[in-house]
């Protein structure tokens, strides 16, 4: 999940060893499915349509989903509360200050779209929780009592609670319709929003397989590097993740492409970025799940899938809780 939103930020994509290189073009048209090869696989192979959130606003360049629900599940998932209620934005979602609500555990869905991951003040989120309704409404409270400005916004729309609050990156409003949604938006968007959510569910969609979802459009401006750049044929990036009972998780990922023709040319260039990124310490911080993994494509679609173990995913985390100084929880 962090190195997805990583990667929305300005990292490279994950990256897998130089050997996918060496395959011939005839493999990157049409490499045969893990099925087709014989070996095992489980059944969430492909991505599950996501219908696109009038709410989120016109093509949000970045939309980022995390089931919490699925997290939570997931043996490693669990202990992850402590270090993300310390990252941005979960550090701006509601907490209640008795200390009986809490931001991970009464969270279930967090999705966020807008035109970047790094300003989310520009950005839209919308928050599903299953905690009591009275304790986040104290809680957003609480929030509006910090830094000034903050208390009752008036919005016109009946039925619809609207709540300023001065945040960390900007003013924000937070909207409640008691539909176990919060959603949280700039001031300029927020009558718009009201309205939508007295007329309209705009809760957006999870997909219960996935604990994370990262969509990107226009990749190529938004994720590229100095180092890496990638295809300008490449007009959607999707990538997702999908934990299992075991304790091991499946990343996922596709594009969308300017025409099918040029998915070979886009498969080679993503590999050969995947390469270049996966130096010694992204082995070291992967644990070497990446060093296999390849775009091939598949009926004119890129394509990439890698199977992470669960003594995999464990070190990742415990790497990743090293590095920034948020230990795991027990």
């Amino acid at each position: 999940m962090i190195a997805l939103v990583a990667c929305a930020k300005s990292a490279p994509p994950p990256a897998p060893a130089a050997s996918p290189l060496a395959l011939a073009d005839t493999t990157l048209v049409e490499a045969p499915s893990p099925v087709d090869a014989g070996v095992e696989r489980k059944a969430d192979e492909d991505f599950e349509a996501v219908p696109p959130n009038a709410a989120a606003g016109d093509s949000p360049s970045v939309t980022l989903t995390l089931n919490v629900a699925s997290i939570r599940r997931h043996p490693v998932g669990r202990r992850l509360g402590s270090m993300m209620r310390e990252l941005p934005p979960w550090a701006e979602l509601p907490r209640d200050t008795a200390g009986t609500l809490d931001s991970f555990r009464d969270t279930d869905s967090l999705t966020i779209a807008g035109p970047s991951l790094l300003h989310l003040e520009k950005d839209v989120m919308f928050v599903g929780y299953s905690g009591a309704d009275t304790l986040v409404e104290r809680a957003i409270l609480d929030l509006s009592r910090q830094g000034g400005k903050g208390g009752a916004y008036a919005v016109g729309v009946p039925g619809v609670k609207a709540t300023r609050v001065n945040g960390t990156h900007a003013e924000r409003v937070f909207l409640r319709a008691g539909t176990k949604l919060v959603v949280v938006a700039a001031t300029a968007r927020a009558t718009e929003l009201a309205a939508r959510m007295n007329n309209e569910d705009v809760a957006p969609k999870v997909v219960p397989t996935e604990a994370v979802r990262l969509v990107v459009r226009e990749p190529r401006r938004q994720i590229s590097t100095t180092r890496v750049k990638l295809p300008e044929d490449l007009v959607e990036l999707r990538m997702a993740l999908v934990t299992h009972d075991d304790g091991s998780v499946t990343v996922l990922s596709e594009g969308t492409v300017t025409s099918a023709g040029a998915c070979v040319d886009v498969a080679r260039t993503l590999n050969d970025s995947l390469t270049k990124s996966n130096d010694g310490f992204a082995k070291l911080a992967t644990a070497g799940v990446l060093d296999s993994a390849s775009f091939t494509c598949k009926s004119g679609v890129p394509k990439l899938r890698v199977e992470a173990t669960p003594q995999q995913v464990e070190k990742f985390f415990d790497f990743v809780a090293m590095s920034i100084g948020l230990p795991l929880d027990p």
